[in-house]
């Protein structure tokens, strides 16, 4: 049994497929909806049983970004159900389920686990994908997509004002969600005497040192408490705020420029979309938008066409220095991640230089740090 996804394999500057792409699967476990709603956050997990990621955790989070009404979760796995039903079973899993499915190789999954993200289709444009290669949301969490992150975690019912303050601290101490870390740190600053929430922080950034995500989760907090610091760091970035105004009015005139440009971005080769990006340095929405849409398609082209990864890497330097938006910073440091190769120490030294002074704490230092240890390490 399958079902069909209207979706794009890649970002908006491919051409549409001339088919649609069927989710193949011998059986179906759990709920099925035999077609996705367009209208949907599509979340595609592909894995396999014998992972060694913390699976609870991962499968706690798409669990919850199942319950929401624009989100659905759809697991994939080319073993067979006999092996299939018990993990589901084991792990609690809510989302549907396709065994012995051979989808992976359409969305090109050359590992496991591997989660797509596919944002619906607006009037005019393709649907965006975000492929993350480890499995993991921190690579989806915060500017890149506000909303399903918002899912992730526990909700302030269950981290609220009502839990005992020792109970607040032993959630922020066994934190594997940095949901639920800035969920408990939230309510504890405002508890705590500034001396002893400090201090706790310190503490906190020892035991999740390993981490650089959790780690930046802890240094936000710790700077929101900060009464010496005026300027606070922003939760959105502007960018992030125009793309939820344009996705919830995308007809609206003021997003002409951006529904133009987007229309003939496909047409445009690696080296004229570079060129573009500095036709739209300014602050307004809609040229934030058109850096994102441009910052995204490279993205898509690096995996895709190899030969035009060595320029890329020298634009996507010059684009890291230029960017003023710290959402648009943070693609710009995810696509060295496809650009780049273990091993490229070069680049990882220029990033290292560039996270001394990156000046966005929760977002784009531990996505640099990040691309830096792979670089260097070939570690995700």
């Amino acid at each position: 049994m399958g079902f069909w996804l209207f979706a794009f394999l890649l970002l908006p500057c491919v051409t549409a497929l001339a088919d649609p792409v069927e989710l193949r699967a011998e059986t179906w476990l759990n709920h099925l909806s035999l077609r996705l709603p367009e209208d949907r956050t599509s979340v595609l997990y592909f894995f396999v049983t014998f992972q060694k990621e913390d699976v609870d955790t991962l499968v706690a989070r798409l669990n919850k970004a199942n319950k929401r009404e624009d989100t659905v979760v759809i697991g994939l796995t080319p073993q067979g159900a006999e092996t299939v039903e018990p993990y589901v079973e084991k792990h609690k899993i809510d989302f549907a389920v396709g065994a012995r499915s051979s989808s992976y190789r359409d969305f090109k999954v050359k590992r496991f686990p591997q989660v797509v993200v596919i944002e619906p289709p607006r009037k005019g444009e393709p649907p965006e994908v975000v492929v993350l290669s480890d499995g993991s949301f921190d690579r989806w969490l915060g500017p890149i997509d506000e909303a399903v992150a918002e899912a992730d975690g526990p909700s302030d019912a269950e981290i609220g004002e009502t839990m005992p303050t020792d109970a607040l601290r032993t959630v922020a101490h066994r934190s594997a969600s940095r949901k639920e870390l800035g969920a408990a740190l939230g309510h504890l600053r405002t508890r705590l005497p500034i001396e002893e929430f400090t201090e706790l922080c310190a503490s906190l950034a020892q035991e999740h040192g390993g981490d650089p995500f959790l780690r930046a989760e802890v240094a936000y907090r710790q700077q929101q408490a900060d009464p010496s610091r005026v300027a606070k760091e922003p939760r959105f970035a502007p960018s992030v705020e125009a793309y939820h105004a344009y996705r919830s009015d995308p007809a609206a005139a003021k997003w002409e420029p951006v529904r133009d440009f987007a229309e003939a971005m496909g047409d445009r080769a690696v080296e004229d979309l570079s060129r573009d990006y500095y036709a739209y340095l300014g602050d307004s929405p809609g040229e934030l938008l058109i850096r994102r849409k441009i910052i995204s398609a490279l993205g898509s082209r690096a995996r895709d066409e190899p030969a035009v990864r060595d320029r890329l890497r020298e634009d996507l330097k010059d684009m890291l220095l230029s960017e003023s938006d710290f959402a648009n910073r943070l693609r710009v440091a995810w696509t060295f991640a496809d650009v780049c190769e273990p091993g490229d120490f070069e680049t990882a030294s220029f990033l290292e230089a560039q996270l001394a002074t990156e000046p966005n704490v929760r977002h784009v230092r531990p996505a640099l740090e990040y691309v830096v240890r792979y670089l260097r390490t070939g570690e995700e």
